[in-house]
This record gives structure tokens, C-alpha cells and sequence, in this order.
């Protein structure tokens, strides 16, 4: 009680606030029932009370307060009326005292605590200054090493990410292009952009090259080859994204079409088509040359371009009787998107 504060709570009048001198971080907050018949004098009451017993109970004997049953404490909360005896009284100054003694132990255990951990960390201070050597200096070394293997490995996985987004971003507006035949084309692609990819392709199948040669130890051969490994997924993509620039582009000749002789289609398929069956053999067929062979020199920037191609063609092969029987080459993609 000697250490206790008592005092208005600052942030409510109907509160009061208890808080030990000693430790400042202790404090405990009471407030009176808002709706009692006797709110707004709760708070000055209870201060009042714990005054009278902080300053006026005298007789302390062997850590006991000397009270009679007159000393005993009567207030109201909220609209119950509180009794505190002189018994109650006496067990809570006990309970103080007893807590006051043991917070002087637990002081002193936390000297004794803090001592230990001072030299622990006197001893620990001396092992480290004793472990600098040569061993853990490499293995310091090994380990920038590996972080910095880390770090390109993390660079090439961004790069493969922003390529394959931007192919996807690409092969969307190809197929919008071909859905909605009434936009506008895109055309012509910059033949310097093209030269700057292929060059970059370049650079990174030379670079895969070299990683191959510049093997170090086990964990550098290991770390170049998934670098290595991923420098080819990234060429390959940027190899689709050169591909599709320069199909989409492309403005052929229709003298490549406007030929009569079999063998002179079958060379034309067999260049175009060399690794899918299906569209070699497909083009071979004399109804669907003139349209494998229009599309693919013309591309969908050039729509009017390849109806002429297509034209020409047939009429020039016999599939047209007249000059107003035209025949477009819509059989010839909707039958590939179907099989496909």
C-alpha cells in the first residue's frame, strides 16, 4: 500500500486507476456500472476508501493490520452494496507483503540470470573471434557462390515467365484477328525487332556454349547445366515469338501457286510441311493446294491478297468453269480446325 497510486482514470471520470510507484508498467483500471443510480461518484468513492485505509489504519504487527469489526469497508458497485471486512482486509495485506517479497527474489534471480548470460555471452564473444579462419572463410566464400547461382537461376525463371506471357498475349491476338475478320490487320511487323531476336537468340545459344566450357567443381557443373537448361526454354520461346511475327507478316508470291505440274506441288508441300504428315499430305491433294498454298504465302494481314492467290489459282487448274465461279479456301481451313 506504501507503493500504491490512486488517482482519476484520465480517460474516464466513472474509472480510477491503481498503479504501483515501483513499476510503472503495472497499473489496473476499475470502473463503476454507466447506468448505476450513483455513477459519477463511483470512482471518487472508491479513492476515498482506499485513503482511509492507506493512511488512517494504524497497529502494524508482524505484517497484520490491528482492526476491529468497525474498520470494516462498505461500498456500493453499481447497484449492489459491497462489504469488505476487517479479515478480508488483513489477508489482502498479507498477500501484498508476501507478493512485494517474492518480486525482491525474483529481482535478484534476474541479476543472477543476467550475470550467466553476460559471461555466456563473454564466452560465446571469444569463440567467434577464435573460428575465424581459413576453413570458414571458404565456406563463407562457397556460400556467395551459391547465392549468386541462385540469383541467375531466379533471373532466367523471370525471363521465361515474361516470355511465355507475352507469347500467350500474342497468340490471343492472332486468334482474334482470325475471329473477327472485319478488324484491321496488324501489318507490317519490324524487320530490325526481328533481326534483335534473332540476334539475342544468338547471344543465348552461344552463351549455353560457353556455360558447357566454364565448369568449376561439382556444384558449378550443376548449377550451368540448369542454367543451360533454361536458356534453351527461353530460346525456344523467343524462337515461337520470331516465328509467329514473321508468319504473320509474311507476304509470299502467287507464282508459287500458279503451277500445274504434280510434281511441282508435291516439292512446294514437302518444303512447307516437313514435319506434320497430315498437312503434307493434305496439300498434295490437287482440291486443296490452291488453298494450303495461297494461306500460307499470304497471311491474315493480307486477306485480299490471298482470295486473289486463290483465284488465280484454281481458275489457272481447272476448278473454275468461269471467271464468276470463285471458290474460297474456307473448306480448306475448317476442315484443318476440325481435324485439329
Amino acid at each position: 500500500m506504501e507503493d500504491l497510486d490512486v488517482k482519476i482514470f484520465a480517460h474516464d471520470s466513472n474509472c480510477f486507476e491503481a498503479k504501483s510507484r515501483n513499476e510503472v508498467s503495472d497499473s489496473l483500471v476499475l470502473c463503476g456500472c454507466p447506468f448505476a443510480a450513483n455513477a459519477g461518484i463511483t470512482a471518487t468513492t472508491w479513492i476515498d476508501e482506499i485513503a482511509k485505509f492507506k493512511y488512517k489504519c494504524g497497529g502494524y504487527i508482524d505484517g497484520s493490520i490491528a482492526l476491529t469489526e468497525k474498520d470494516k469497508i462498505e461500498m456500493t458497485i453499481g447497484n449492489e452494496e459491497v462489504e469488505i471486512s476487517p479479515e478480508m482486509l488483513k489477508a489482502m495485506e498479507k498477500e501484498a507483503i508476501e507478493a512485494k517479497k517474492n518480486d525482491e527474489a525474483a529481482k535478484a534471480d534476474e541479476a543472477e540470470s543476467k550475470k550467466v548470460d553476460d559471461a555466456l555471452n563473454q564466452v560465446e564473444s571469444i569463440a567467434a573471434d577464435a573460428t575465424q579462419n581459413e576453413f570458414y572463410k571458404e565456406q563463407l566464400l562457397q556460400s556467395e557462390k551459391q547465392a549468386k547461382a541462385r540469383k541467375d537461376v531466379d533471373r532466367l525463371d523471370n525471363q521465361i515467365q515474361k516470355a511465355e506471357e507475352k507469347l500467350k498475349c500474342m497468340q490471343a491476338a492472332i486468334q482474334k484477328a482470325k475471329d473477327k475478320a472485319d478488324k484491321e490487320r496488324k501489318r507490317n511487323q519490324s524487320r530490325e525487332e526481328v533481326a534483335e531476336v534473332a540476334q539475342e537468340v544468338q547471344a543465348e545459344v552461344a552463351a549455353v556454349k560457353k556455360t558447357f566450357h566454364n565448369k568449376i567443381d561439382n556444384f558449378a557443373v550443376e548449377t550451368d547445366r540448369l542454367k543451360a537448361k533454361k536458356l534453351k526454354q527461353l530460346t525456344e520461346l523467343r524462337l515461337q515469338m520470331t516465328k509467329i511475327q514473321i508468319d504473320q507478316t509474311s507476304r509470299g508470291s502467287r507464282s508459287n501457286c500458279l503451277v500445274e505440274k504434280e510434281n511441282q506441288k508435291n516439292n512446294y508441300c514437302n518444303a512447307k510441311f516437313t514435319s506434320n504428315w497430315f498437312e503434307n499430305n493434305f496439300c498434295r491433294k490437287k482440291e486443296n493446294f490452291c488453298g494450303v498454298c495461297c494461306d500460307r504465302e499470304f497471311s491474315a494481314s493480307y486477306p485480299e491478297d490471298r482470295e486473289k492467290c486463290i483465284y488465280e489459282c484454281q481458275l489457272k487448274n481447272g476448278q473454275l468453269k468461269s471467271s464468276n465461279d470463285k471458290v474460297s479456301e474456307s473448306n480448306y481451313t475448317a476442315t484443318v480446325e476440325t481435324i485439329k
